[in-house]
Formats: structure tokens, C-alpha cells, sequence
């Protein structure tokens, strides 16, 4: 009984990483995946240095020579000379050991992780060296022109040049330049939406094919900062003053009769240097509500930032 039920966890096993690697048909750069070999031993050493293994749980599977990278399912489980399954990190390295021995020729190594994977073949030779083949149709170019660009009081868009025979693109961001790069999303096309992020602060971006070590060069943008407002009332009119954001064209006057009403802009003003306002358009005695928004250029289009917090002022 506990030999079957054993055996019945393997099987489950060795179904679960097949069907992991069967679904993985992104093909990635395998340039910097290297194998050696000990002969005597019936070893394998693998050493990646792939930083999109970093933190993925990376499938292992190694295939007998002679197995056809077309068999069907069940030749395919019997063809398995190594399974097995490692933690990626900036650089993965393991070893195994083959079943049955060393034996002539050509090996053939799986790795898959988050819908990538990798193949590539390895023979042991007299010396217990290597052969490596990278795989046919992988991408090592990065994409070129990558832009940063506010679209919205809380939204960067990315964009790109493509790149030939890819499929999809990878976007990875920092916070500074220098700093480690986290995977934040996949594209298919030549853009990204990142809407996780926050006012007045800066990300650094870059783009890579899918399944590629090659990083494009980096890309950063400072997103507008929210007001700080101060708002007094003077002379039957209402003054309102903020500090410069650098990375401002101009700020936008908001008003409203009503704190949680209707907002209208009453005042454009076109510079950053300019951090004052003065509303005339108010009666004595009357409270009106305050907002203060920076706004930028994006080509034709205006892109306003995150407003300020409400301001409450009775005019005197």
C-alpha cells in the first residue's frame, strides 16, 4: 500500500512539472544559462545568472538522449533522466544527477518558471566538459527609445520601439537609478500603463523581450507633486499660495461653493515660478472651497496632477 500510494505522488509530481513546462511556451534567452558535466559522476551543474529567475520557483526537467521534443505525453515521462524543481535567485546555480548513467549522446535540459522556459542540449564527453546550445529563436536584443511619461495625477505610460520576432515585452522599475529592478507587468504591445504609483515621486523604468536578460536602457520620470495650499482671505478677495514643483508647467485654480460640489477651474496659471494666487470673482461673508492642482504638457495634451487638499476660506 505505501509503495503505491508512493508511487502515486510521483506520478502526480512529475504530471504537475510537465504540465507546468507544456504550458510555458515562452521561449527565453538561454545565453546565460551554462552546463558542466562529471562524466564519472553522472553529474550536471547548471549556473544561471538570468535575473528574471531571481525569486520564480524554477521547474527541472532533464531528458534522456534521444527523446523528440514532439513525443506525446506519456514518451515524454518515460524519457525523464532528472525532475526537479530549485528557487531562482540572481544567480541560480544546482546539479543533479541523471538516471541510468552517463551515456552518449545529446542530453536535453528543461527549465520553466512563470510561463518562460528554456531548452538546451549537453552531452558528457571524455573530459566531463560540455556542450551548450543555445536555443534556436531567442531574443537577446533590448528595446530601444524607451519614455516615461506622466498621463494622469496618478499614471505613467511607457512606450517603445519593438523589437523584431518578439511577442511580448517585460517592464521592470526601480525607484532610483542603480537600484534593484522588480517585475511590475507584461505587454504584448509596445506600451505599459503603470497606475501604481504616487504623486511627487520618481520611477526609473526599463523593458526587456520576454523571457530575455537584455535590459533596454533606463527611463525615468518624476510624477507632480499635490499642492501644499495656503489660502487667506484679504480685501474682499481670496489669496492663494503654494511652493514651485520643478516638475510642473503651470497649476490650475479650483473653486467650489460646496465642499464635496462641483469644481471649476477659475485660474490658469502658466508658469511654475508663479506660486500665487489672487480669486476677485467671491462675495464677503460667502465660504468657498480651494483646490490647487501642478499640470504639465504630454505633446497637445494637458496632464493635471493630483490636486491639493481642500482649503476652506470665508471671505472678509
Amino acid at each position: 500500500m505505501g509503495k503505491k500510494f508512493m508511487s502515486c505522488v510521483l506520478t502526480a509530481i512529475t504530471a504537475f512539472c510537465m504540465m507546468f513546462l507544456y504550458t510555458a511556451t515562452v521561449s527565453a534567452d538561454a545565453s546565460q544559462v551554462n552546463i558542466t558535466t562529471d562524466k564519472s559522476q553522472a553529474t550536471v551543474t547548471v549556473t544561471s545568472t538570468d535575473p528574471a529567475m531571481n525569486g520564480k520557483d524554477v521547474s527541472v526537467v532533464c531528458y534522456l538522449p534521444g527523446w523528440d521534443g514532439n513525443a506525446d505525453w506519456n514518451a515524454s515521462a518515460a524519457s525523464i533522466a532528472y525532475l526537479g524543481q530549485v528557487k531562482g535567485s540572481q544567480t541560480t546555480s544546482f546539479n543533479f544527477k541523471v538516471k541510468g548513467g552517463a551515456n552518449a549522446g545529446e542530453y536535453t535540459l528543461v527549465l520553466g518558471y512563470t510561463g518562460n522556459k528554456i531548452t538546451k542540449k549537453f552531452s558528457f564527453d571524455g573530459n566531463g566538459g560540455s556542450t551548450t546550445v543555445v536555443t534556436p529563436g531567442a531574443i537577446s536584443q533590448a528595446p530601444a527609445k524607451v519614455k516615461a511619461v506622466q498621463t494622469a495625477k496618478a499614471g505613467v505610460k511607457i512606450t517603445w520601439d519593438a523589437v523584431s520576432g518578439a511577442s511580448s515585452y517585460d517592464i521592470y522599475r526601480a525607484l532610483k537609478s542603480g537600484a534593484a529592478f522588480d517585475k511590475i507587468g507584461s505587454s504584448k504591445s509596445t506600451s505599459y500603463k503603470d497606475k501604481k504609483v504616487k504623486a511627487g515621486k520618481s520611477y526609473v523604468y526599463k523593458i526587456a523581450v520576454s523571457g530575455s536578460s537584455q535590459m533596454s536602457a533606463e527611463a525615468k520620470v518624476t510624477l507632480m507633486k499635490a499642492p501644499v495650499v495656503k489660502a487667506v482671505s484679504k480685501g474682499g478677495k481670496v489669496i492663494l499660495s503654494w511652493k514651485k514643483d520643478k516638475n510642473a508647467k503651470g497649476y490650475k485654480v479650483y473653486m467650489s461653493k460646496k465642499k464635496k460640489g462641483k469644481y471649476k477651474a477659475v485660474a490658469t496659471i502658466k508658469k511654475n515660478k508663479t506660486v500665487k494666487a489672487a480669486i476677485k470673482k467671491v462675495k464677503k461673508g460667502r465660504k468657498y472651497y480651494f483646490k490647487v492642482a501642478a499640470f504639465n504638457k504630454n505633446g497637445k495634451k494637458t496632464v493635471i496632477g493630483k490636486s491639493s487638499a481642500v482649503k476652506t476660506v470665508k471671505v472678509k
